[in-house]
């Protein structure tokens, strides 16, 4: 498939068999199919990747014009963190697809197209988004310049904000930050600006909050595992009150998250 060239999709075909399948685009490296799944579940889960797939396909010029931005703006920001520009571009376009092309998701021609018709919404989405993670990474990087400065004198505190740090920009970050987290990036890595100003002068009440954190911090299978944003919510009520946490996060919910 390389457009929507065919009739609107049914929620189901009945087979000569009598059983049901369910129509839906899948998307496969740079491949394209219609194809029939035996479940509903499975048909809508590569629909969204199929259906998205297509629509950039289509919005090819919007990408070249998009992968030059993302080069110019974080190509020394994506070396510094060990980075694929090529993939950071690819899934910025594929996030902003989402947010703005992929509601609601298409099964008809018309909807096809009236998505196609919002290729100036998806530019200035993805523009913003660059911006953001321009500015993350920027800051980012000069908070573990800071870090580095620490030396020795506080290994523990200097390894929890370097991992603390590390993971937030982990390879897939584009994808995995939940909207409502992605408007709240900017306030995490304040909250890193903070600690390090009063670590140096009360080291010892880093530490103990330290002690309150580490265990659920080690418990977090993956960097982006839901559980995690609980996790940062609860780093600015102990280390940066005054930025106001969100949530009232606390052991127990983070344990309830992680168990859950």
């Amino acid at each position: 498939i390389s457009d929507w060239d065919f009739d609107d999709l049914p929620t189901h075909v009945v087979l000569a068999t009598g059983a049901r399948a369910h129509p839906a685009l899948d998307a496969q490296e740079e491949r394209i199919d219609l194809r029939l799944f035996e479940s509903a579940e499975a048909a809508a889960r590569a629909h969204h990747a199929g259906v998205r797939a297509l629509l950039l396909l289509r919005l090819s010029d919007r990408l070249r014009d998009l992968g030059k931005q993302v080069r110019r703006h974080l190509g020394l920001l994506a070396t510094a963190f060990a980075l694929d520009v090529d993939v950071l571009a690819r899934q910025l376009a594929e996030r902003s697809a989402d947010a703005v092309l992929l509601d609601p998701l298409p099964y008809t021609r018309a909807q096809f197209q009236a998505a196609l018709e919002k290729r100036g919404a998806f530019s200035t989405d993805a523009q913003r988004r660059l911006e953001d993670i321009a500015r993350w990474l920027g800051r980012a990087r000069e908070l573990r310049a800071r870090i580095e400065a620490l030396g020795t004198r506080w290994p523990d505190a200097s390894a929890d904000l370097r991992d603390q740090l590390g993971s937030l920009f982990a390879p897939g970050f584009i994808h995995a930050i939940p909207e409502p987290q992605w408007q709240r990036i900017a306030l995490y890595l304040r909250a890193i600006d903070v600690r390090l100003e009063r670590l140096t002068h009360k080291p010892a009440r880093d530490a103990a909050l330290l002690h309150q954190i580490a265990p659920y911090v080690a418990r977090l299978p993956h960097p982006f595992h839901p559980a995690r944003w609980l996790l940062e919510e609860w780093r600015i009520a102990l280390f940066a009150q005054e930025l106001r946490a969100q949530g009232a996060p606390s052991a127990a919910k983070i344990d309830a998250a992680l168990r859950g």
